[in-house]
């Protein structure tokens, strides 16, 4: 073989050992920024500390309002993990790299007692409008406040019960993140309803169960890098191991169904 074409392709041989050791250091030192709405957070939270070998993750946590607040004012990060809604909104603004959304879980909203408290029967839609009905105060995110999927979702519920007016003197709103759940386990409500997702976690709370499936609101949350990002290669790969078969325990130990799991 000529001792010319030898040469060439040692360089090129050389060339590309060197761009692969660059990139997996790359990858390997990245310390990402995922901005995550709270519903979404705790999963990934576990997910990378299950996972020593993956690269370093700094989670900016907030409602969906706000990291488009966040994002819309310039702040960098490398992946956003939030309801598809304010994914729509944020493509539309040009803050995500088009392609790259994955959907990656869902998840109902649930109610919740304070942790040793009765739990009523919401089996069935008669007996979660009876239960509502007959509880002291209900808590529950404020419909009003911008990028409130789940609060839209329960003051809608409430009206299609016929019990909106009804409830209206016994009502607090209140995220999940911002209070809300924490108002439950002090007994200063009730009653909870928010994601189950944002139950769990607490431990002065008790989840009673989901809403009936007739009448279960679901919020899928997916996933995208953010434009500008001087990490997108390795915030694709992040992005991938969301849908990867191991993170699945982390997903449904959270209160969320993975993606593909929906029935």
């Amino acid at each position: 073989m000529d001792p010319a074409g030898n040469l060439h392709k040692a360089i090129v041989r050389a060339a590309v050992l060197s761009l692969a050791l660059a990139v997996s250091h790359r990858a390997a030192a990245a310390d990402l920024v995922v901005m995550s709405s709270g519903g979404a957070s705790v999963a990934q939270r576990n997910l990378a500390e299950s996972s020593p070998a993956a690269p370093k993750v700094a989670f900016v946590v907030a409602m969906p309002a706000g990291l488009q607040a966040k994002l819309s004012a310039g702040e960098k990060a490398d992946v956003i993990v939030a309801p598809e809604q304010a994914l729509d909104a944020l493509d539309r603004a040009g803050k995500l790299v088009p392609g790259t959304r994955v959907a990656v879980a869902r998840v109902g909203v649930g109610l919740a007692v304070q942790r040793g408290a009765p739990k009523p029967d919401i089996s069935t839609v008669a007996a979660l409008r009876a239960a509502l009905l007959s509880a002291p105060s209900i808590v529950h995110p404020d419909p009003a406040q911008a990028g409130s999927v789940a609060g839209k979702a329960i003051a809608k519920l409430l009206v299609e019960l016929g019990i909106a007016e009804t409830l209206k003197p016994k009502l607090r709103y209140r995220q999940a993140i911002a209070g809300g759940v924490e108002m439950v386990a002090k007994g200063e409500a009730a009653v909870g309803m928010f994601n189950i997702s944002e139950i769990l976690p607490s431990e002065g709370v008790a989840l009673v169960g989901p809403l009936p499936r007739e009448v279960q609101s679901y919020i899928t949350f997916a996933a995208s890098v953010v434009a500008g990002s001087p990490s997108a290669d390795a915030a694709r790969l992040y992005i991938a191991s969301l849908t990867a078969p191991g993170a699945r325990r982390h997903w449904e130990a959270a209160g969320l169904e993975p993606a593909g799991s929906a029935k």
